[in-house]
């Protein structure tokens, strides 16, 4: 009995110690993200369970981005790279699924190791507008974050969700656009191979009027697309 109490004292000892690693590998995964991930403060507490489909569109698109999620990690660890593309009119939800992808995939990662033992899964999130702020903040002298750093993260990250796509080319003159294009050209052309959600008003012909051939390319070379219809949950005040 002595040697049962002892075994079962040890069993709870590894267990409590397992995870206690797992929660600290979920902060320094949650600490990646935030560091280098840009969300509107409408998104932050967005999830799968407080999504609401309105239509059948909504729901097909809901059930695809938590599948996604939950495959993740063996597609991760089968080098299966999906991308998806989720478009359709502003206020529908399309970012807050994005977000949903994210927040599970860095939860499944805290458990996750890859065949080379490197531990967890990191993602970034980024507004693609937000970001082109971002970015030229960081060529101030104070900036404690260099450009080459951001790009070099958003490049290499396990998943990375770009949120915005086209849009931000709009508010852009002509040499912006064409900075801009530059720098989603080197992101999208290191990320083949790599997971890459994009969230998108423009649907899929209409964003080859946002971005440069060789993006648009890269972006649809493997990917699934999930369209969105219905009315704004922005105007109705529901969202």
């Amino acid at each position: 009995m002595y040697c049962d109490h002892i075994m079962q004292e040890d069993q709870q000892l590894a267990a409590a110690a397992k995870e206690n690693a797992r929660k600290e590998r979920m902060h320094r995964l949650q600490d990646h993200f935030n560091l280098y991930s840009i969300i509107p403060p409408r998104l932050k507490k967005a999830g799968f369970d407080n999504y609401k489909p309105a239509n059948e569109s909504q729901e097909k698109a809901l059930n695809d981005c938590r599948r996604y999620a939950e495959n993740f990690p063996k597609n991760l660890n089968e080098e299966n790279d999906i991308g998806l593309l989720l478009h359709g009119m502003y206020g529908l939800g399309k970012s807050h699924l994005a977000v949903a992808i994210a927040k599970r995939v860095i939860e499944l990662g805290s458990t996750y190791t890859k065949p080379d033992g490197t531990e967890g899964i990191t993602v970034i999130f980024i507004n693609l507008p937000e970001l082109v702020t971002k970015i030229k903040a960081t060529w101030r002298k104070d900036s404690d974050i260099s450009e080459s750093k951001i790009l070099d993260m958003l490049k290499s990250c396990d998943l990375l969700i770009i949120d915005e796509l086209g849009g931000a080319m709009n508010k852009q003159d002509e040499q912006g656009q064409s900075w801009l294009n530059d720098m989603l050209f080197q992101i999208t052309d290191a990320r083949q191979g790599r997971n890459t959600i994009y969230t998108s008003n423009p649907d899929p012909d209409e964003l080859q009027q946002h971005v440069s051939k060789k993006i648009y390319e890269r972006i649809f070379a493997n990917i699934h697309i999930l369209e969105f219809t219905g009315k704004s949950y922005r105007l109705n005040g529901t969202f």
